[in-house]
């Protein structure tokens, strides 16, 4: 492993604050082909060390959608709830991948999820909606599940599988984002755990990447709050292309 100087982690934690506070996730799609590009970390290493700085990156994310009554804390506690399980299983797996399996993986759930905001989600705008029945309370156990798993297996907090997937099911884009914020949080934390019990998480990366994602999670967070939602949908699918392309152009370290 080679290590970077705090200022670049501070900067990738800034990029991926960024990523978070616009498009509601943890910004572990910016952290992981950043930390394997720029510290020649592994994909285990840099997974894990991704969901270390999500924690605090998608906390502070979250203050303004929560000040902005934009979140569907049922629904979040729901998702939230599955999630950690996921998590957990998703750890185990991990530890049983090698790195070209890992790579692929990550690159196949990227190219999904940019497919399904390029075709179009749902966009409408509103509230968030009570969790009063099974037709909603289903589909939110097992958004979370999905995520927790995705979050273990790549280093991300979830909101990469969790915003999309409630849009589709019609939540509006922006409660979509705060509520997946929320749900990350516990879903990072049972992750990270996991591997920190597995010596894959390096806190020394962990610290300057969180501090620079701190301040660009709370400021973009802002700015999301003002923007369109198919704009924010389309933003984010332009930073998943990139993130692909540079994961495929990526050498595996000897």
């Amino acid at each position: 492993m080679t290590r970077s100087s705090p200022a670049v982690l501070g900067g990738i934690g800034l990029v991926a604050g960024i990523a978070s506070g616009l498009f509601g996730i943890g910004g572990g799609l910016v952290i992981v082909p950043a930390l394997v590009m720029f510290t020649r970390l592994r994909q285990h290493e840099a997974h894990a060390s991704s969901l270390g700085a999500v924690i605090p990156i998608a906390s502070v994310a979250s203050i303004p959608f929560i000040a902005s009554g934009l979140v569907d804390w049922p629904f979040a506690v729901a998702m939230s709830l599955t999630a950690m399980i996921g998590a957990r299983a998703g750890a185990k797996v991990m530890a049983r991948m090698s790195e070209a399996q890992l790579r692929i993986a990550f690159i196949a759930l990227m190219l999904v999820v940019t497919v399904r905001l390029v075709v179009g989600t749902g966009t409408g705008e509103g509230g968030p909606q009570p969790l009063d029945s099974l037709v909603v309370l289903i589909p939110a156990l097992a958004i979370g599940f999905l995520a927790g798993i995705a979050s273990a297996l790549f280093g991300i907090g979830g909101g990469l599988v969790m915003v999309p997937l409630m849009a589709i099911i019609g939540i509006p884009q922006h409660v979509a984002q705060g509520t997946g914020l929320v749900a990350i949080v516990p879903t990072a934390i049972v992750g990270a755990q996991a591997h920190r019990k597995r010596g894959y998480l390096d806190v020394g990366l962990v610290i300057p990447l969180a501090v620079g994602g701190l301040v660009g999670g709370f400021a973009a967070s802002l700015v999301a709050l003002e923007l369109d939602p198919v704009l924010l949908q389309r933003g984010l699918a332009v930073l998943l292309i990139l993130a692909i392309v540079q994961l495929a152009r990526r050498r595996p370290p000897e």
